[in-house]
């Protein structure tokens, strides 16, 4: 395997190419991004890129599952828990927009690959999400048997979840405009919708 120098660490070409070619397909998606693009910013020729990775889609496909993958690992791993379920609720939440936060061009990557490819989408919610949803209705159902909450199934509490979270990231550049917040604001505005988000399911769940 070929390596090269980063600072003191000893990286692979292929970690190398992987890195630059997620950053690039989150900057301008598939059909924006350029070979020659992510050769220059792994730091090597295009035709070592393409020794490694024979095509786009090819590289697209394993840096998209890669990072769809590592996302929905840490946004479910709260719903897969034994916390209770108001409890589950806020680290979902807050979870969720810290993820954002740390790749806010992922809602937008999504969109486009729905429209692309939405069987490798369908994949990914049958491997991550799927599977926790009879636990989370377990515990809806033993919550409304208790008279503390109202019905709801546990497909539109997360549809709900992942809609309020997603969208103001999804629309930041209108809905920046539209709150007339310089970047920094809005930031502020987003972290606390960690709190404002489960506030208002929760008044919406209470009987």
């Amino acid at each position: 395997m070929v390596e090269t120098q980063v600072g003191h660490k000893t990286r692979s070409v292929e970690q190398n190419i992987f890195d630059a070619a997620e950053e690039i397909f989150h900057e301008h998606g598939f059909d924006g991004a350029r070979m020659q693009e992510i050769a220059d910013r792994a730091g090597i020729n295009k035709a070592m890129l393409h020794y490694y990775f024979r095509s786009k889609d090819r590289l697209f496909q394993t840096v998209f599952s890669a990072a769809l993958d590592r996302m929905l690992q840490r946004i479910v791993e709260p719903l897969a828990s034994d916390l209770p379920l108001g409890i589950k609720i806020r680290r979902f939440v807050e979870t969720y927009v810290d993820e954002l936060h740390r790749h806010p061009k992922m809602p937008g990557f999504i969109i486009t690959e729905l429209n692309r490819h939405p069987e490798r989408l369908k994949e990914a919610a049958l491997k991550h999400i799927v599977p926790v949803l009879p636990k989370i209705q377990e515990q809806i159902d033993e919550s409304v048997g208790e008279g503390r909450i109202k019905p709801v199934e546990a497909e539109d509490l997360i549809v709900n979840l992942v809609s309020l979270c997603t969208f103001p990231f999804l629309a930041r550049p209108v809905m920046q405009a539209v709150l007339g917040a310089d970047p920094s604001r809005y930031d502020a505005f987003l972290d606390k919708r960690k709190t404002s988000i489960t506030d208002f399911v929760f008044n919406a769940l209470q009987t």
